[in-house]
């Protein structure tokens, strides 16, 4: 069972990261030199990343995600619009959300919004567009929240379980015109064939 030490060192980010070995260093060079202001800078800034992680951990969260899919299937090619409506369910607001909707990569890179301070049983929407560059049925989802304290030192990080299927099909499009057959002139030209378009899932 990881020690509470343990749980801070792992839910830091770069940047506390970056914090707690500058802070270590200074304490180093204070304590070597003897000079006190030193040392209580030090001591401060260590001991910021450790309040950061408390009040992180303390922080309640109950998010109600609503995916809305338009259209739900596009031809090769295409693009569908996202909708997320989010509501903070929980009787309190909430802090600075940092949500990520995990795309497969066939359908472009992960979009990620911030969100701050959303009052309870209060919501709001964010959207994006994915690229049907592959045909398939493809999920989009779930969501990954993050919680980060206000000087982005710590993070609390949870996966949601829900998802959405967006359906991407064959595009449908005209053959190559064929060519007058040889030996004539003014034969009438037979029209362009149609490229069937199926559902067919690969």
């Amino acid at each position: 069972m990881p020690t509470p030490a343990g749980r801070v060192l792992s839910s830091l980010t770069v940047r506390g990261r970056c914090v707690v070995a500058a802070a270590g260093t200074l304490l180093l060079v204070g304590t070597v030199l003897g000079e006190r202001p030193l040392v209580q800078l030090a001591v401060f800034a260590l001991a910021l990343p450790l309040l950061s992680a408390v009040a992180v951990s303390r922080q309640r969260f109950r998010i109600s995600v609503r995916r809305t899919v338009r259209p739900p299937r596009v031809p090769r090619g295409d693009t569908a619009e996202v909708g997320l409506e989010l509501t903070n369910a929980d009787t309190r607001a909430g802090g600075l959300w940092v949500l990520t909707e995990q795309l497969p990569a066939d359908l472009g890179a992960s979009p990620r919004f911030v969100v701050e301070r959303l009052a309870a049983g209060s919501g709001t929407t964010v959207t994006y567009r994915v690229h049907g560059s592959r045909r398939g049925r493809h999920l989009l989802g779930p969501l990954r929240l993050r919680l980060v304290d206000p000087f982005g030192l710590v993070e609390r990080s949870a996966v949601g379980a829900d998802n959405a299927p967006l359906l991407v099909v064959p595009a449908c499009g005209r053959s190559a015109p064929e060519d007058r057959p040889v030996g004539t002139v003014g034969a009438a030209r037979a029209p362009a064939a149609r490229s069937p378009c199926t559902a067919r899932t690969t």
